[in-house]
């Protein structure tokens, strides 16, 4: 394994540095000490592609010039990626009932990414479904490429349920968002054909697929043209605009309290509302449920039941911030 190579998977895959996402939950957090974090990011790679998994988050807070105390200016990322599920047993949430048709999907993904001018890549995941990876030649706002994957869902009629980023921004630069486990973790000769890059229903080698993709990375202008075509979705439930773009119904399945709580609602008209929702949010937690399917739940509680959060304009952010807390 080449220090090129090493190199190259570390810079199209970069995300945060000072936090990492483990192969079965949680999060690591290493001390530094006065090291480099890059140091230990290229480390990291190292370690993941000889089979020492490893996920990354995606966004990386913008400070003004580089200061910290300045503020936060902003979030950005280098790559995005759709993930869609496939029907297991035990899984509490999918997008398709087999591996075929998600298959199918993520082409059709990668074709409506094309006709916006960026080259999408198909990876199979550990549980057979798809993760559609598009990557930036350099740091691009979030709201691009989140925007600009939304776009291709419609484009391609594929659910937008994980999309990655899945923030535009925070407020504090120490939120981390949702990670994402990444492909090619260990020699494929010692282990199933399964979180690797397809190209033409043909496995690509590692190689292949960084000498690729390294080369077909689109500028970060070609992604905000792409999310200028994104409009913020204004849906109607029971009468209430929702200004955002919301799934009403809930995953299926779920452990039965926490369905039964969702459905439920609060059992008093007078209980505090934004409590409610942060309790449920903690059932989920609780149930051994991950953040993308709390959300969905608590949003679906609050469009059927409390209306807190669905009416507010910034009431996405919200809901991602009251699922956070349960979860931190």
């Amino acid at each position: 394994m080449t220090d090129q190579l090493i190199r190259d998977f570390a810079t199209l895959f970069e995300g945060r540095t000072d936090a990492y996402g483990m192969e079965w939950g949680g999060c690591e957090r290493p001390q530094f000490h006065g090291a480099d974090p890059h140091a230990y990011w290229l480390e990291r790679v190292r370690a993941h592609l000889a089979g020492e998994p490893v996920g990354v988050y995606p966004m990386v807070p913008q400070h003004p010039w580089g200061h910290p105390e300045w503020g936060l200016d902003g979030w950005d990322v280098k790559w995005g990626c759709v993930d869609l599920d496939v029907k297991a047993p035990g899984k509490r949430r999918w997008d398709y009932e087999t591996e075929a048709d998600a298959h199918v999907a993520a082409g059709n993904l990668v074709a409506a990414l094309r006709a916006l001018g960026i080259t999408g890549w198909i990876e199979r995941t550990r549980s057979y479904g798809r993760h559609v990876w598009a990557f930036a030649s350099g740091w691009t706002p979030a709201a691009d490429m989140r925007r600009t994957l939304l776009v291709a869902c419609k484009l391609a009629d594929v659910p937008p349920t994980e999309v990655n980023p899945k923030s535009e921004r925070f407020e504090s630069p120490q939120s981390l968002g949702n990670y994402v486990r990444l492909p090619y973790p260990g020699p494929l000769d010692q282990r199933l054909p399964t979180r690797v890059v397809l190209h033409n229903d043909l496995m690509l080698s590692l190689e292949t697929f960084l000498t690729l993709a390294m080369e077909k990375r689109s500028a970060p202008h070609v992604f905000a043209a792409a999310a200028q075509l994104w409009q913020k979705p204004t849906h109607k439930h029971g009468g209430v605009d929702l200004v955002f773009d919301v799934d009403v119904e809930l995953p299926n399945p779920l452990p039965g309290y926490v369905y039964t709580l969702a459905k439920q609602g609060p059992k008093s008209p007078d209980e505090d509302r934004s409590g409610w929702l942060y309790r449920l949010a903690c059932k989920c937690e609780q149930a051994g449920l991950d953040e993308s399917t709390a959300l969905a739940v608590v949003t679906y509680a609050d469009v059927q039941h409390t209306r807190k959060y669905v009416t507010r304009s910034d009431g996405e952010k919200r809901l991602i911030e009251t699922v956070e807390r349960a979860y931190a």
